[in-house]
């Protein structure tokens, strides 16, 4: 189930407690948290459901904090589906890309940050703030179509965050 490096985060289940705090800094947001316009930042989820979402920052883990690419290669199907143009079909293509994104970003994303996980079935849904290097900030939603605890077909779409002074209104970006 989790990784002896992620700890308790990832081992966690249902029913245990609360969720221990993620030794990383890639938190998702909580049911109690509020975006700016006062809503819930992340709806309530069954023990199926979060699972689903302690998978995905495993995913993000693997692929873009740790470099850990068999353990990534181990949830990934050999059949894997990429919608990503600029990224292959198969668990390699992911590796292939976090390797590029680190080398061109020197080092890779300065921080994930999971602003919320969302689950049906086996799709799962991140919208994440992404911190790339120079301090640029993307906007990204992904889409995972997960089962049998493998990664099966991947979307996403990423757009930059404009500074404030351009926004047309106050909600933000997350």
């Amino acid at each position: 189930m989790g990784s002896p490096r992620f700890g308790p985060l990832l081992s966690h289940r249902a029913g245990d407690g609360p969720t221990p705090a993620p030794p990383f800094s890639l938190p998702v947001g909580s049911p109690s948290r509020r975006t700016r316009s006062g809503r819930k930042s992340q709806p309530p989820h069954g023990p199926d459901q979060i699972l689903a979402c302690k998978k995905v920052i495993e995913f993000y883990l693997y692929a873009f904090k740790y470099y850990m690419y068999d353990e990534l290669r181990a949830i990934v199907s050999k059949y894997y589906v990429q919608h990503n143009n600029s990224v292959g079909v198969g668990p390699d293509s992911i590796i292939e890309f976090a390797e590029r994104e680190r080398k061109a970003g020197g080092g890779g994303p300065k921080d994930l940050i999971m602003q919320r996980i969302l689950c049906d079935g086996e799709y799962i849904i991140a919208h994440v703030k992404g911190v790339m290097a120079g301090g640029v900030l993307l906007n990204v939603i992904e889409m995972f179509r997960f089962r049998d605890n493998l990664y099966l077909e991947h979307w996403d779409v990423a757009a930059p965050v404009p500074p404030d002074s351009e926004w047309k209104n106050g909600n933000g970006a997350f």
